[in-house]
């Protein structure tokens, strides 16, 4: 908003961590044309004394704790350019007459409040409007239909980000706006319809982004004609047709997202002309035949190339070895087959290769020793053979390694393999890929029915000392159960050290979890950020949010609140706030590591063991006998068990969860497997040493 502020005679004390309230006082300036307040820390409302400067151009406040409805005497300044109230607390209704009251009104920043209604039709008269943002509320309603008379429009955001609940059909007249508009944001509402043909319209369009909604119809092929195009998301809707060939139009194309839709046909080879794309994900459709070679010569595919959840055939060809700097390749659950091509060894910052579910064959190449930086090494179910490479004991970094339904013969890998640290027998070398699955099974009942009689015992014996001994008090967090409220990004920012290494105290596949510490009234709290750029994180996100929505107990980590806003370089940021456990997970009790690697042994008595168990089972219990729908966690683990002050267990991290209905109760022709998350060959325990102590030892 800047150039709104040239020639003004403006106060300006933003980033000055201002405490208290505005001052009314500010009213007598009559001569003042321009105040910012920008990144404070101020409260209360805005002094309806502000609407008695006559000649206020700019009024920026954003960034604080400010609450309560805006004066609407300030919507009758006629001389207002520039409105910004982003990242507060205000409520209330936006006038209808808005646009007619503000005539010259720039920029109107409203998002990350808690506003509702409908956005206001008379915002189509408010012809000099450049940027519109009203992202984050509860507006609700469909679009206004004469929004595309806003010739000068640059910027329009009307994201939902979990809040707003737009519905409707995108007008017709979204294709009037402005050559000038440069970003359109439509995301996480419950837009439905098609999009329409005028789109192509918008030349000047670098950002076009409308993911989770429920629209239909085919991508037009007009979309080809957007050339200053730079990112183009629609995943996550009901798209239909094949991906038209005029998207190999768009030379300057950085990111391009598809997933999640019903899209057909061939991956169009024109793909090869878009020579600045960087994240390609078609994943989850249903798009057949080969992947074109000329999606390998993409140099600058640098982050992701997803295209997993498809019916994609043929092999992995040898030219994915031009592809040096990518990060992550993931062709899971596809037809593909054909040998792992040995050029993947020139993919040297390799981070995360998903090849699950397919018909790969041969062998696993030597040459791939030369992926040191490798994270995660996705081989399941394939038709592999040959030796497990002892070379992927020597990978430092790698935290998930899946090998499991093959024909892979040796003994497992010492410091990386879960049936080693679990101390059951090696698989025979001669073992078929069938006797394999076979003694998995045998050996997994057997240890199941092991660990469920210890626990009943357990627990009985548990349960008759609890019934004698008084419970401690609940943690000191507990008080907060029913306390709700709303942070924007820039409180977590600081609450966490700008997401400081040093506040880090977890961290997984989807996200990673930081302590921090509340302004407002001193709280500590994690902070769980969500990795949206991994495969599966906003999915992980929003099955976390269904299946804590309704549920409340005593053993379940508490959700404060979350956070669903947009970060300082303009990318989507969404995170948990949680309960801040002080002793940690359980992992690190049953597994104690000091920060050189050595392990040292952190004393659990039986009476604590056994009230962790009894913690659990009755988490347990609630979500699967008592909540309005039933839970299935999917991923429980000691390092999901969080233990407070008072040493009382608490289950959390939903990521994985099935919330059951009637219709998913299993009829005898049904596999359990339909229902299973994860793999046979993810085990909790795969970083686990074998000399750890069991759970009850």
């Amino acid at each position: 908003m800047a150039e709104y502020m040239f020639g003004l005679n403006i106060t300006d004390l933003q980033s000055n961590k201002l405490v208290g309230s505005i001052p009314p006082s500010f009213g007598n300036i009559s001569s003042l044309t321009g105040l910012s307040l920008l990144d404070s820390i101020l409260g209360g409302s805005i002094p309806v004394d502000l609407s008695r400067i006559p000649n206020l151009e700019f009024l920026e406040v954003s960034e604080n704790r400010l609450s309560g409805i805006i004066p609407s005497q300030l919507y009758n300044l006629s001389s207002l350019l520039a409105f910004s109230v982003t990242d507060n607390s205000f409520s209330g209704r936006t006038p209808s007459d808005i646009g007619l009251t503000l005539p010259n009104l720039k920029a109107l920043l409203a998002g990350g409040n808690r506003f509702t209604g409908p956005i206001p039709r008379s915002l189509g008269n408010a012809l000099m409007l450049e940027e519109l943002e009203l992202t984050d509320n509860g507006f609700s309603g469909p679009l206004p239909t004469n929004l595309g008379r806003l010739q000068s429009l640059s910027w329009l955001n009307l994201a939902g980000l979990e809040y707003n609940n737009l519905k409707g059909v995108l007008p017709d007249s979204v294709g009037n706006l402005s050559i000038q508009l440069e970003v359109l944001t439509l995301s996480e509402n419950q837009i439905f319809g098609s999009i329409p043909n005028g789109i192509g319209n918008l030349a000047g369009l670098t950002q076009l982004t409308m993911d989770h909604n429920r629209m239909t119809g085919s991508v037009p092929v007009s979309i080809g004609k957007l050339q200053s195009l730079q990112v183009l998301d629609l995943s996550i809707n009901r798209f239909s047709g094949s991906i038209p060939i005029s998207v190999g139009n768009m030379s300057l194309f950085g990111n391009l997202y598809l997933a999640e839709n019903n899209l057909q046909g061939f991956i169009p080879p024109t793909l090869g002309n878009c020579r600045n794309l960087y994240v390609l994900n078609l994943s989850q459709n249903s798009l057949h035949g080969d992947i074109p070679k000329q999606v390998f010569s993409l140099v600058s595919l640098t982050l992701s190339l997803s295209l997993d959840g498809n019916f994609l055939t043929g092999c992995l060809p040898e030219d994915v070895g031009n592809l040096k700097n990518i990060e992550e390749i993931h062709v899971a659950r596809n037809r593909m087959s054909g040998e792992i091509p040995q050029a993947l060894s020139n993919c040297l910052k390799l981070e995360n290769l998903n090849l699950e579910g397919n018909f790969f064959n041969g062998t696993i190449p030597r040459s791939l020793n030369t992926l040191k930086v490798i994270k995660i090494l996705d081989l399941l179910d394939n038709n592999l053979s040959g030796q497990i490479p002892k070379y992927l004991e020597e990978f430092q970094f790698l935290q998930y390694l899946n090998l499991s339904f093959n024909d892979l013969d040796g003994e497992s890998l010492e410091t990386r393999n879960s049936v080693a640290a679990l101390q059951l027998p090696s698989c025979p070398i001669t073992a078929s890929k069938k006797q394999r699955r076979s003694l998995v099974i045998k050996v997994g009942i057997a240890v199941f029915a092991t660990i469920l009689c210890l626990l009943i015992l357990s627990c009985l014996f548990g349960f008759c000392y609890w019934r004698k001994k008084p419970r401690k008090r609940l943690s000191s967090t507990s008080s907060l159960r029913n306390h709700q409220f709303k942070v924007s990004y820039a409180e977590l920012l600081k609450a966490t050290n700008a997401f400081s290494s040093s506040n880090l105290i977890g961290f997984g596949s989807y996200s990673s979890v930081y302590k921090g510490v509340l302004d407002h009234d001193e709280m500590i709290v994690a902070v769980k950020v969500l990795n949206l750029q991994q495969r599966g994180a906003s999915k992980s996100f929003i099955t976390e949010c269904e299946a804590l929505r309704n549920i409340r107990h005593r053993n379940l980590v508490k959700v404060l609140t979350s956070c669903s806003s947009i970060d300082f370089k303009g990318d989507h940021f969404k995170d948990l706030v949680l309960e801040f456990m002080p002793n940690g997970s359980l992992e690190k009790w049953l597994h104690p590591q000091d920060d050189d690697g050595s392990s040292h042994l952190r004393k659990l008595s039986l009476i604590q063991r056994l009230n962790i168990a009894i913690d659990m089972a009755s988490a347990l219990e609630y979500l699967h006998h008592d909540c309005q729908m039933p839970v299935i966690h999917h991923d429980l683990k000691p390092s999901n068990v969080l233990l407070d002050d008072d040493m009382i267990a608490h289950v959390g991290n939903f990521g994985l969860a099935r919330l059951l209905c009637e219709s998913d109760h299993y009829s005898q022709n049904q596999s359990s497997s339909a229902v299973i998350k994860g793999t046979i060959g993810y085990v909790a325990q795969v970083m686990t040493p074998s000399t750890s102590p069991s759970f009850l030892s």
